[in-house]
């Protein structure tokens, strides 16, 4: 029989057991793949976010290289403390070698997306280690030879070693946990793994760019660059994976301002353009023909977008046209109008956006006709055009 002496501890130790188990006491721990997953979903979508502290410290570098005075990463600099907190901690290694040799690693005021491609081939920790070919769209820039990948992840990992970011993302915990949290109590409401089966239903060419292996989709968090969305596809040792590298923020550019409908928008467009982006380069030639001596600013008022090539163009018209059917069939026409269309018309610049929209009626009245939306593109280019 043990005394109440004994007895007290162990019961304490018990309890210590169970809220760490049940995560109502949080540790700081080294950063794995594990510990920076904030959901996974549980039904016959593979889906997971997650965050990753070698791209944040690779964000950070790139706004160190332009000595914090980016309109992309972290913008704002000196009004959000985040930001002011990153810049006084990191402010001091603008000599470290990594940073010297900087500039093809950033595109202008952002990053170089390539950067991500080949970061998200590598363990989501600090030894960056390879888990799978690095695909090849993303090794058509400064990333021409394995020699070149090397280099620059043996420069990450020293600038993150040097600078002791770890502790640095450990001091702010808080603003990840507070994020963690904002997602785990809203990202069911949005239905996202039902939108990525409805873009699939509705597209119908999954098994003709993917075949029967499986996909996984996936969205990994920035605080960083807020307000913006990039999206990659690369082929795994399982099959493939579908990514969009994205923050949790709304349109003001705010790291503490959360917007889980503008993320999953985000992220549903991005998944978009893995699907239609590659379909409609194949006709570039066609759209180019069509196009000619046609001013783009007739029918792209934003000139975000006008620097862009035709073809390029035409698919940002129609993922976000899609979109909104994809919304539509998911919630109904009012959403799909007031979350897609209508922002993108009044503030996009996407001024032909609903003629494109109501076009897709005949595109999903006649699926005998049309059997994927790669047999319609050629309707909706013919519309836009003309």
């Amino acid at each position: 029989m043990r005394s109440k002496k004994t007895v007290i501890p162990v019961l304490i130790v018990i309890a210590i057991i169970v809220l760490l188990s049940t995560g109502w006491i949080h540790t700081s721990q080294k950063q794995t793949a594990d510990s920076n997953v904030i959901y996974v979903s549980n039904d016959t979508v593979n889906y997971k976010i997650y965050t990753n502290y070698m791209m944040d410290t690779y964000i950070i570098a790139s706004a160190l290289y332009l000595d914090f005075n980016s309109s992309v990463l972290l913008p704002y600099t000196e009004s959000h403390e985040i930001y002011k907190k990153a810049k006084e901690y990191f402010s001091p290694y603008k000599e470290h070698h990594f940073i010297k040799n900087f500039n093809a690693y950033v595109n202008y005021e952002d990053i170089n997306g390539d950067v991500i491609g080949i970061l998200l081939s590598c363990s989501n920790d600090p030894s960056l280690t390879p888990i799978h070919d690095f695909d090849d769209k993303y090794l058509q820039g400064v990333f021409k030879d394995l020699e070149v990948i090397n280099a620059f992840l043996t420069g990450l990992k020293a600038f993150y070693e040097d600078t002791h970011a770890e502790d640095f993302f450990m001091e702010n915990a808080k603003l990840y946990t507070d994020m963690n949290n904002y997602i785990l109590k809203h990202i069911d409401d949005t239905q996202i793994t039902t939108l990525i089966s409805n873009t699939e239903a509705y597209l119908g060419t999954k098994e003709k760019y993917f075949g029967d292996s499986s996909i996984e989709y996936e969205t990994v968090l920035t605080l960083f660059r807020p307000s913006m969305a990039s999206f990659y596809s690369l082929k795994t040792q399982n099959g493939y994976k579908i990514v969009t590298y994205q923050s949790p923020n709304d349109f003001t550019q705010n790291p503490y301002k959360y917007d889980i409908d503008f993320m999953v928008e985000s992220a549903i467009h991005e998944y978009l353009h893995s699907y239609i982006n590659k379909p409609v380069a194949e006709q570039r030639e066609h759209i180019n023909a069509l196009m000619t001596n046609i001013d783009k600013k007739i029918f792209m008022k934003n000139p975000m977008y006008q620097g862009m090539p035709y073809h390029r163009i035409f698919d940002e018209y129609f993922v976000r046209a899609i979109e909104g059917r994809i919304y539509k069939e998911t919630f109904d026409e009012k959403k799909a109008l007031n979350t897609i269309i209508h922002k993108e018309v009044e503030y996009g610049g996407f001024n032909q956006l609903m003629g494109l929209y109501q076009e897709l009626d005949n595109y999903e009245e006649n699926r005998d006709t049309y059997t994927d939306m790669d047999t319609f593109l050629p309707s909706l280019i013919d519309l836009l055009a003309n």
